[in-house]
């Protein structure tokens, strides 16, 4: 078969990709190795959130019913991602795919074992990445040091003690989890505070609610090595624990946690078709592929998104560079707004953003203002039971536009779409003033701080 575009890579990179050609009309085929979804509904990012949506509503007391939850609403989220394909008309196939040459790709069938080989004029790669430890040692689950899949899996979910490296989103929504789900939680981060890449205040406060949760945490820290010892215990049988040797990074001293799990997180590698490497492709120090602003790599009409390009690893990011690749791969110039990409972070508390941040913020700049309002200022936060929370607002007075917001509380995920809007298009203040928004409703924060 002879497609204009193929897609490898079932993830929402891929998905947005050939949704995009298809609407630009183009005739698209995607090639998924695993079931729809890829590993971002599989074992991904979908699970993660099926299980803080568990621990949150005080679903977990057995915890052997986990794996057949997360089955069915992984089930429904698959059939999903198919009929959004079918109805755009994309071809899917079923199998692994490799790069013969840079037109065409052969297609190992899952179930059939049959090969198949596609032509298409341009290809687009979105086939992810695999973690790995970002320690000297590997994961090893004999031992009790995993990565994300083990618990994907339903697995490690009744450990009593995990350590948790790592103190990015990754890092922190899992210790949530962990800490709903009654462990106990040490929290390891090698940068000096939690969220390196958020605003800095609203980082502060996350990391102050997560200390009163009783997650122990240790930033500007990382693990040199472990011994590994067996345990007996006659009531819950016999086990192993970890003595992990962990040092300050800034001071130089050198401290031992004692656990039963230690989770590894922020650690990964790109996932290349086979036959990738004979094409030449440039790729990163780090092994990523490297691509330029409208995502084309180093090979003419072959272009790559998502977790295997490196960057930014979140869904939203793959879906807008899935979408920015599909329309360059049809001859259109599209780039991505990476500052002005949204963000939520499912951790309890939540921590939604977009844009500019302080410390993005030039001091010498008077033209740009920053205002704030508590949660306890709102009636729908205090309705929800905690009134704890922060919105800050980062404006620019001469053009009287937002540049940048962020948040931390109860569903403050729920402001995301509202301050997207609103930086993106650079919506006039006066305007978001005006605005009839429902009472009670979190969104009346972002005029609440614009009244101060």
């Amino acid at each position: 078969m002879k497609y204009d575009a193929a897609v490898i890579g079932g993830g929402p990179g891929g998905l947005s990709s050939a949704l995009e050609l298809s609407r630009k009309g183009f005739s698209a085929a995607l090639i998924e190795k695993r079931t729809p979804g890829g590993i971002a509904i599989n074992q991904g990012y979908f699970i993660s959130k099926v299980l803080l949506d568990l621990a949150r509503d005080d679903n977990t007391d057995n915890l052997e019913e986990i794996p057949g939850i997360i089955n069915l609403r992984r089930e429904t989220a698959r059939t999903g991602w198919n009929i959004k394909l079918q109805e755009a008309g994309v071809a899917v196939y079923s199998g692994k795919a490799g790069l013969i040459d840079k037109n065409k790709i052969e297609v190992i069938s899952r179930k059939e074992e049959k090969k198949e080989v596609i032509s298409a004029e341009r290809i687009i790669l979105a086939t992810g990445n695999r973690p790995v430890s970002p320690l000297d040692f590997p994961a090893d689950p004999a031992k009790g040091i995993i990565t994300y899949r083990e618990i994907m899996a339903g697995n490690w979910l009744d450990t009593k003690k995990i350590v948790i490296l790592g103190g990015d989103v990754e890092g922190c929504e899992f210790a949530c989890l962990f800490q709903q789900l009654g462990s106990e939680v040490f929290l390891l981060e090698q940068e000096n505070r939690l969220l390196p890449g958020c605003d800095s205040e609203i980082a502060g406060l996350l990391e102050e609610k997560l200390a009163l949760k009783g997650i122990k945490i240790k930033t500007s820290s990382t693990i040199e090595s472990f011994n590994c010892f067996k345990k007996e215990d006659k009531k819950n049988g016999n086990g192993s624990r970890l003595q992990l040797n962990c040092y300050n990074i800034d001071n130089g001293a050198f401290f031992e946690v004692e656990t039963e799990t230690l989770l590894l997180t922020g650690g990964a590698e790109a996932v290349l078709p086979p036959g990738a490497e004979n094409l030449g492709l440039a790729r990163t120090e780090e092994g990523f592929i490297e691509v330029d602003s409208s995502f084309s790599t180093s090979v003419e009409n072959i272009y790559a998104v998502g977790d295997v390009i490196g960057g930014i690893a979140s869904a939203n990011a793959a879906i807008m560079e899935g979408k920015a690749a599909a329309r360059s791969a049809v001859r259109e110039n599209c780039k991505v707004d990476y500052q002005n990409l949204p963000y939520v972070f499912f951790t309890s508390p939540q921590v939604t953003g977009i844009g500019l941040r302080e410390v993005d913020v030039d001091d010498n700049n008077s033209n740009i203002s920053i205002k704030r309002a508590e949660f306890t200022e709102n009636l729908r936060a205090l309705t929800l039971g905690s009134g704890e929370g922060k919105i800050k607002l980062i404006i620019s007075e001469k053009d009287n536009i937002l540049l940048g917001a962020h948040a931390i509380g109860e569903s403050a995920g729920e402001l995301h779409a509202l301050l997207t809007l609103v930086v993106r298009e650079k919506i006039s203040l006066k305007k978001i003033e005006d605005l009839p928004l429902a009472h009670p409703s979190l969104n009346e924060l972002i005029k609440r701080a614009l009244e101060k």
